[in-house]
């Protein structure tokens, strides 16, 4: 890329960033343009513009980050922007941690996944690029560079630029300011599914994703497994590695676990329940278990395990939206922390307490390891009794019976 499409792309950026403060931007300007001054005096000056990428107006990028779950999300936002704008582009190129994780979760031909580490490598130049964790942020625009382009294209940048001045502030400081964001998206009617659809022009639906995971030798894990001949109920406890704090705030107590297990034992013993989890060291073996799988299973392994499961139970968080991606059924969510509201999926048992007002995600630092209830600590979570969830349980699994002999009369 030469000096002048990187003044471009900056101008760019920065007319979208801080389009109402103009110093800001002819500051940073200034200083960008000090630092490549210095960049082509001690460059080879027998370089040619030859040796610089073309830039891909036929493709847009979009740089990915978060867990499962926010990867999931922003798969999905892709799988509907691409449908938008196809006439335009004939591919999306994701930019991620890593590659083979979500190589697991898209298998699409019109989606090509490299490392983070190949984009500052190659540097190419792109009709359009987006960063995005909560709301998808653009980077680069090359609209001018085509000859035409359809008007949606045109209007939805128009949009989304004139989102970005109205919205600075949630989407730029992701995630110490995704409770503001969350408040935002709920005012509006949207989950987080449909959070990344700014202004719903792309119509993202609430709780059904575009797209299915790919899954390999479903019959043969299973079988290797030994779950192909028996019904069996998943449960998570647990945060993946990406959260700092292995026992999480929004972990229900496992004192409670414990008794919920016992309790669908003694009613519900036909099915054997399966624990899963990251790693052992991050997830707390729960009393009762039949069949301990926490750290002991492949991302391949775990997608077959969901789909199958009669039932899963756990707090909002990955597994879920992974097991909601691959159609595989109910899922029972226990919320405390965050809003059931904002992530939870409208045909889910979405579980949670009036015992808090409000939903407390990023309103500090440190809310997944310090309760800011200081009269309560953890009350969101405690006050949700064993008793409770299992009558919710109790409930899916008897329609789930009656529906079987139903269909075998």
């Amino acid at each position: 890329m030469n000096y002048f499409n990187r003044l471009q792309k900056k101008i760019n950026k920065y007319k979208a960033i801080y389009a109402k403060q103009p110093k800001k931007a002819v500051i940073k300007l200034l200083w960008w343009n000090f630092t490549q001054l210095f960049k082509l005096t001690f460059s080879d000056s027998t370089s040619t513009s030859s040796n610089c990428p073309k830039p891909l107006l036929d493709k847009i990028s979009i740089h990915m980050s978060g867990g499962i779950g926010d990867i999931l999300m922003s798969i999905n936002y892709s799988c509907y922007l691409f449908d938008y704008i196809k006439n335009d582009i004939k591919a999306i190129d994701f930019y991620v941690k890593d590659p083979s994780v979500v190589k697991e979760l898209i298998d699409e031909p019109n989606f090509n996944i490299y490392s983070n580490n190949k984009l500052k490598q190659d540097k190419p130049n792109y009709l359009l690029s987006f960063k995005i964790d909560r709301f998808p942020l653009i980077t680069e625009n090359n609209l001018e560079l085509l000859d035409k382009c359809d008007e949606k294209l045109k209007n939805l940048v128009k949009i989304y630029k004139e989102f970005y001045q109205l919205n600075k502030k949630i989407v730029c400081n992701s995630p110490s300011i995704d409770s503001l964001s969350n408040q935002y998206s709920i005012i509006n009617k949207q989950n987080r599914m449909q959070q990344p659809d700014i202004y719903g022009c792309l119509k993202i639906s609430d709780s059904e994703y575009k797209f299915t995971p790919p899954i390999k030798d479903e019959k043969r894990v299973l079988q290797e497994l030994s779950l192909d001949v028996i019904e069996f109920i998943t449960i998570n406890r647990g945060v993946d590695s990406s959260n700092t704090e292995s026992e999480s705030n929004k972990l229900y107590p496992i004192d409670s676990y414990n008794e919920l297990v016992k309790l669908i034992k003694k009613r519900f013993n036909k099915y054997k329940i399966i624990q899963l989890g990251v790693s052992i060291d991050r997830c707390k073996l729960i009393d009762g278990i039949d069949i301990d799988l926490v750290g002991k299973t492949s991302l391949n392994q775990l997608k077959v395990i969901l789909k199958n499961a009669t039932l899963h139970i756990d707090c909002e968080g990955g597994m879920v939206h992974l097991r909601k991606s691959l159609q595989g059924g109910v899922s029972v969510v226990i919320f405390g922390p965050t809003s059931s509201r904002f992530y939870g999926y409208p045909d889910n048992i979405n579980i949670s307490s009036d015992a808090c007002s409000m939903s407390c995600e990023w309103i500090n630092d440190n809310w997944t390891s310090h309760c800011i209830n200081k009269q309560h600590n953890h009350i969101c979570m405690k006050s949700i009794k064993p008793i409770e969830i299992f009558q919710k349980i109790e409930n899916i699994l008897k329609n789930q019976k009656d529906t079987q002999n139903e269909s075998i009369i």
